[in-house]
């Protein structure tokens, strides 16, 4: 199939060599680049090569001088393995939300199993058995596991801290031909520290359920859950068309976003509001605005995790060196908010479509949204990352370095000041509990030691174990974190 590329987006003017010999999983994305354009060409080897390529962030882990030694751009930052286990991302989300309520609105609200079994339960209690929730395995992907229900009874058995992760369901979705659907948009981070983000709407897709949705039948995988790999299962599951077979009139269970900015066009707004365009223009602002708070939420916690490699602070020449692009699947309601249901640090960059043949074996064709989507991610890294250009398609969501942006007085990167402080000359993924307690009893708060042994503490803490701590210790206090920080702060 002939890729049809964003005429938005034209190729690339200068040379790019990708690596591609650490690739495994999709080597295909820089070959699939090498066989469509002049400008790429593909070598196995790290030397003469400006474009790293790896499947993953543990990749980094198997070969801990990428980043000291490559000189070229690097598609992944270790740092992000922190989007790895959902429990870890809806708690840090969950504490924003907690003291930004307004900003971090578009996040359900959620608890981790078993930790929050008993303020779950609670939650339960309060709606009357009537709140309807949604269950993922904290490790998971392509819908496995998943579990919608309203009773605590109806949930797995476990007894880990952190196996499961719980959301409130959005019980009230908008629907795309009677049928629940969500859309992945892609976010190009660049560097940690500091950290820029650029997000496009004409790149990503939609994920459409297989079976109409019906609110009062929450049993229903096929019209409840998006996820390509519980729908492929469904006999009239179709992802698209194969070449030669392109159809304006088919139904497909994947469509490219922009289906989703037309939908809401001709099936909504046309009629029903004086300017459809800006009612679309309104939602896309708000879509990245919940990029540059995510970004903003996590920024701190990617590069404590970073320190697993190496210290950002000491390698600022690397920094724009190295991205990562993440996938966020968002959920409009019918009232047309956008709800953030999850990050993910790895999205799939296959080029096929896939289907499931009767007799269990699957079918695979190239896949023309695929193909744009690896085509404006690996040409727009490119154009920024090595041509240092200006992208052409995706527009600036986030920039921590942007005096404007008042990254300083959030919340989350005040607590990591402390949290640096109290690590010393090299950052590190944990502090001591001994050290902590040495900074309050020294700091100007003068706190008693009677009062800090009612915090029951683990002996390391991590960044958000430090902000739960901290959080814990402004209640006891009877005071607020924002003023125990302005007392406490380095």
């Amino acid at each position: 199939m002939k890729l049809k590329t964003n005429k938005n987006c034209p190729v690339i003017d200068f040379q790019c060599v990708i690596c591609n010999g650490r690739a495994i999983e999709f080597p295909e994305v820089a070959e699939f680049m090498q066989d469509n354009f002049d400008n790429y060409s593909v070598s196995d080897e790290l030397h003469g090569s400006n474009f790293l390529w790896l499947d993953e962030q543990k990749c980094l882990l198997k070969d801990k001088t990428l980043y000291s030694q490559y000189e070229g751009v690097i598609n992944r930052i270790y740092g992000m393995e922190i989007f790895k286990e959902k429990t870890l991302q809806y708690a840090i989300l969950s504490q924003c939300k907690k003291h930004y309520p307004t900003e971090f609105s578009f996040h359900p609200s959620c608890y981790t199993l078993m930790r929050d079994v008993d303020l779950l339960q609670e939650d339960i209690e309060k709606s009357g058995y009537e709140r309807t929730y949604i269950c993922k395995p904290s490790i998971g992907a392509c819908g496995e596991g998943m579990i919608i229900f309203n009773n605590i009874e109806d949930l797995p058995k476990t007894k880990e801290d952190h196996a499961f992760a719980i959301q409130h369901y959005i019980v009230n979705p908008l629907l795309y031909k009677n049928k629940k659907f969500d859309f992945r948009i892609f976010v190009i981070v660049q560097g940690v520290s500091p950290m820029r983000g650029y997000i496009s709407f004409d790149t990503g897709y939609m994920k459409i359920c297989a079976e109409d949705y019906d609110k009062n039948d929450l049993t229903n995988p096929f019209s409840n859950i998006t996820n390509r790999g519980q729908n492929k299962l469904h006999p009239s599951f179709t992802p698209g068309p194969k070449e030669g077979e392109e159809d304006e009139n088919a139904f497909y269970n994947k469509q490219s976003i922009t289906k989703v900015w037309e939908m809401l066009k001709e099936d909504y707004f046309d009629g029903n509001c004086e300017d459809p365009d800006a009612k679309i223009d309104e939602i896309k602002q708000k879509i990245k605005d919940i990029a540059n708070s995510l970004l903003r939420a996590f920024r701190s916690s990617i590069e404590v995790e970073q320190t697993e490699l190496m210290q950002m602070e000491d390698n600022q020449e690397l920094n724009d060196r190295i991205c990562n692009t993440l996938g966020l699947d968002i959920m409009l309601d019918e009232d047309f908010n956008p709800w953030l249901i999850e990050t993910n640090r790895n999205p799939d960059m296959g080029l096929d479509n896939i289907q499931l043949n009767p007799d269990g074996t699957e079918e695979r064709w190239l896949c023309q949204i695929n193909a744009n989507i690896s085509y404006s991610l690996t040409n727009e890294i490119a154009r920024m990352l090595i041509g240092k250009e200006e992208s052409k398609e995706f527009v600036k969501c986030y920039d921590s370095s942007d005096p404007d942006s008042e990254d300083s007085k959030f919340l989350y990167e005040r607590v990591f000041q402390i949290f640096k402080k109290i690590s010393g000359t090299t950052l590190d993924k944990t502090i001591s509990s001994d050290d902590f307690t040495t900074f309050l009893t020294t700091s100007p708060l003068d706190i008693e030691p009677s009062l800090i042994s009612t915090l029951s503490l683990p002996p390391h803490l991590t960044l958000q174990a430090l902000f739960n701590t901290l959080d814990q210790l402004s209640s006891n206090l009877d005071t607020d974190i924002f003023k125990l920080l302005s007392k406490i702060e380095p």
